[in-house]
């Protein structure tokens, strides 16, 4: 493993982080890259950046965009919040169900399962685009949050909000 490709880009941490191979399944692109996970910081991140982008976030892609939410999606925010703080504090029993009955939920940010953060954590997204799961977060009672993202656009909207 040659450890100077492997530089942590949050710490700076070159020592025993481990490679992954990732393969990217979303719009039917079934293209392999390697990441890597910080020894030191447990950020996971990709080794090399692919040279066009935007193969794989083109411009409809569905981070960089704002809709109204339907009842339905609103329901699902409420079934993400239940639990995500049944992941952290254990208390929320409609929480409890939700992850225990539905694989959505279940396999949905295990970061925030108990011991790993609670909501006073520092969140950062990292390729945010419109800053959806950010503003989400803030709703469900996150508050050290901060998104960045290649896209100046997407920026600049995210600094306008």
């Amino acid at each position: 493993m040659d450890s100077k490709a492997n530089k942590c880009r949050i710490c700076g941490n070159d020592i025993d982080n481990r490679e992954y191979t990732v393969r990217k399944n979303m719009f039917h692109i079934y293209d392999e890259f390697l990441y890597f996970k910080c020894a030191n910081c447990g950020c996971l991140q990709i080794k090399e950046y692919p040279t066009n982008i935007s193969k794989y976030y083109p411009s409809d892609y569905y981070s960089f965009s704002r809709k109204k939410k339907t009842l339905h999606q609103i329901i699902v925010d409420f079934l993400m919040k239940c639990s995500l703080s049944y992941r952290i504090n254990r208390l929320n029993l409609i929480g409890l169900f939700a992850i225990r009955y539905n694989d959505y939920y279940k396999y949905q940010l295990p970061c925030f399962d108990k011991g790993k953060c609670d909501y006073s954590s520092k969140i950062l997204d990292i390729g945010c685009g419109a800053g959806t799961l950010l503003m989400q977060l803030r709703g469900f009672g996150f508050s050290d949050l901060t998104g960045i993202d290649p896209s100046f656009l997407q920026i600049s909207f995210i600094l306008m909000v």
